[in-house]
């Protein structure tokens, strides 16, 4: 535990330097950044709500529609979450000066791991509330829902991120078993695995008939199209599914699908945790063995 406190204590001195540096630096640089990453979540709350508003046009099948686009969003948001995680816990991991040096100090590899992952998780995920955000806001104006929905799908959100993290990060600890050469790599490989999972969902998308979208043709064929989302196998079923059951007010079965994503989050970082003792090291020693210079 004195491993991790020390940890704790160097990131909190770090992170209290960054923030000072950022205040001594330019205000206009920030408060440009901050105007313009307001703008850009108000669009897409706009763009979510007005969404749902065309949607409502067809009054039988609206809610349906509706939550289709959650359950698609939320399962392209993991596969983004899966892809960027691994590229990040695998940089930090296995590319960095710090990690040669933690392994160097009287710290387990066990703790290296979990520290990198807490971090990779942060560094990952900030993009996936920034981007959610929007779309639950969006979804709460349009249904009128009370202020608790937005509080829970908060606690939603922050039990998700560590499934997704927990996949990328097996992906990155067998990779560096593997193919222990380069980042390149690991980004090559990751991008055939996700073309190929997305490639039927394409192929669905482009033999959807020429009709008007105001034919309910069409809206069964997107029916079918997008209802590989709905796999209850799928990280993003969960919370699609606990989120839009708690909008209707069934807090039994939102908080079954929450207490499925704590469980299982727990269980991938643990499984990990135990693992990283095992493989950590000699994953690390591949790929630095392997480094080849141009």
């Amino acid at each position: 535990m004195s491993e991790v406190a020390a940890i704790l204590r160097m990131k909190r001195r770090e992170g209290g330097n960054r923030w000072n540096l950022i205040l001594r630096g330019s205000r206009l640089k920030l408060g440009i950044i901050l105007v313009f990453s307001l703008l850009f979540w108000l669009l897409l709350y706009v763009v979510f709500l007005r969404s749902f508003n065309f949607l409502a046009r067809f009054p039988y099948v609206a809610n349906e529609l509706i939550e289709s686009l959650v359950y698609l969003f939320f399962f392209s948001l993991t596969l983004m979450l899966i892809f960027s995680n691994a590229i990040i816990l695998f940089t930090s991991l296995f590319r960095e000066r710090e990690t040669a040096f933690l392994i160097t100090s009287p710290v387990r590899p066990e703790t290296i791991f979990l520290y990198k992952f807490v971090e990779s998780l942060g560094f990952s995920s900030w993009a996936f509330l920034f981007l959610a955000a929007p779309l639950l806001a969006a979804y709460g104006t349009f249904y009128g829902l009370p202020f608790s929905f937005y509080a829970l799908s908060l606690v939603f959100f922050l039990l998700f991120i560590v499934v997704p993290a927990s996949i990328g990060a097996a992906i990155t600890i067998l990779f560096s078993l593997i193919f222990p050469r380069t980042r390149r790599g690991l980004v090559l490989a990751l991008a055939v695995i996700l073309s190929l999972l997305a490639l039927p969902m394409l192929l669905k998308l482009f033999s959807l008939r020429g009709v008007t979208f105001y034919d309910y043709r069409m809206v069964k064929e997107v029916f079918d199209s997008i209802g590989f989302c709905r796999n209850p196998v799928l990280p993003s079923y969960w919370i699609s599914k606990g989120i839009v059951v708690m909008g209707k007010g069934e807090y039994g079965t939102s908080g079954f699908y929450l207490l499925l994503l704590l469980s299982t989050g727990l269980a991938g970082v643990w499984g990990l945790y135990t693992a990283a003792e095992l493989v950590l090291m000699r994953g690390w020693h591949r790929a630095e063995g392997a480094r080849k210079s141009r």
